[in-house]
């Protein structure tokens, strides 16, 4: 047990399994460029997904994957045993305190990234439009709501920056708000949530009419005389009508649009019915004297999120604070040896 537990604790084997991983990973590399389809979801996926799913599907290429997890997972247990028996002979070894609490720190950080990879989650396209909510995946009763964009464009066309003011909500109760862009996410505990896109979504129509200009929303209401009102229920930028002469939304590009719209008198609804705009006006609406011609989409712009939620980030960031202070204690003792003349050889 004694030979067992010297050799877990070797320098050499450390050596030998950091080398053979470096090796392994420089090798299974040249396998990516004609194989981006497997390897591309390494970037989409967490790595215990990947592990179960397309790298167990497709082993003849993804081999190396797991001998590289299990030569890193072996050079951490080596680490780790370092860390114990230096515990053990602390009254005779302290004075590398910095160089243990870099083992320590290594360790943390790779138990955690094994802990995020086994049990985190990570959604890619988020589309979050402006002013609007929507729920967090991998985490039930929380949602994102979108307070404020800007997102900044060159002349040419190419997005600069996506400033914007992001919600992060756990039912009505708001647990954070915070200002994001570029590189400036926004994370709370083990959630982090980085801006990588936008686009527009169509979200209304302008028309004009006899009476002037109208931008028909959601929500909008448009008095049309003798305590008649016309609402606008919901607004979808392509529907179809079935068979059956039922209306279905079918999606979010600009193809058929439609509105949802309800006829009241003195607060009581008349009549609720579907306006196409490549049909016209109803009936009912031409009989309550309504005049419109549409003119213009209206857009707003929606905010696309990467969302990762990793359970194991606290940990990560106390073991790169243990590998800071452990290399700064290590630093300072390195140059106090030579300044009293040992002369201690770097290691």
């Amino acid at each position: 047990m004694l030979r067992l537990w010297n050799l877990l604790c070797s320098l050499k084997l450390a050596i030998a399994l950091a080398s053979l991983a470096t090796l392994t990973i420089m090798l299974g590399s040249l396998w990516m460029p004609g194989n981006t389809q497997l390897f591309g979801q390494l970037e989409t996926l967490p790595l215990g997904a990947w592990l179960a799913g397309p790298g167990r599907e497709q082993l003849t290429m993804g081999w190396w994957v797991y001998l590289a997890c299990a030569l890193i997972t072996g050079f951490g247990l080596n680490t780790l045993c370092c860390f114990i028996d230096w515990l053990v002979h602390l009254k005779t070894r302290w004075r590398k305190s910095g160089e243990y609490l870099l083992h320590f720190g290594f360790f943390l950080v790779l138990l955690a990234y094994i802990w995020g990879s086994s049990s985190g989650t990570r959604s890619l396209d988020l589309a979050v439009p402006l002013g609007a909510t929507r729920p967090l995946p991998g985490l039930a009763g929380h949602y994102l709501h979108l307070n404020s964009f800007t997102p900044q464009i060159d002349p040419s066309g190419r997005p600069l920056d996506f400033p914007q003011q992001l919600s992060l909500r756990r039912g009505d109760h708001e647990l954070t708000r915070q200002q994001v862009r570029f590189n400036h996410p926004l994370i709370w505990k083990d959630i982090v949530v980085i801006p990588s896109s936008f686009s527009q979504q169509v979200n209304g129509f302008r028309f004009s009419s006899p009476q002037g200009q109208f931008a028909w929303l959601a929500g909008t209401r448009l008095p049309l005389g003798a305590g008649q009102e016309l609402e606008v229920l919901d607004f979808y930028p392509h529907v179809e009508r079935q068979s059956n002469g039922r209306i279905a939304p079918r999606g979010t590009q600009l193809v058929n649009p439609a509105f949802l719209v309800q006829l009241t008198q003195k607060n009581r609804a008349t009549w609720k019915g579907w306006y196409l705009l490549r049909e016209g006006l109803p009936t009912q609406l031409l009989d309550a004297g309504l005049q419109l011609r549409p003119e213009a989409p209206l857009s707003i712009p929606v905010s696309r999120l990467t969302v990762s939620i990793d359970p194991g980030a606290p940990l990560a960031a106390l073991g790169g604070v243990l590998m800071a202070i452990g290399a700064s204690i290590a630093m300072i003792s390195y140059y106090a040896k030579r300044r009293r003349g040992e002369r201690p050889e770097v290691s």
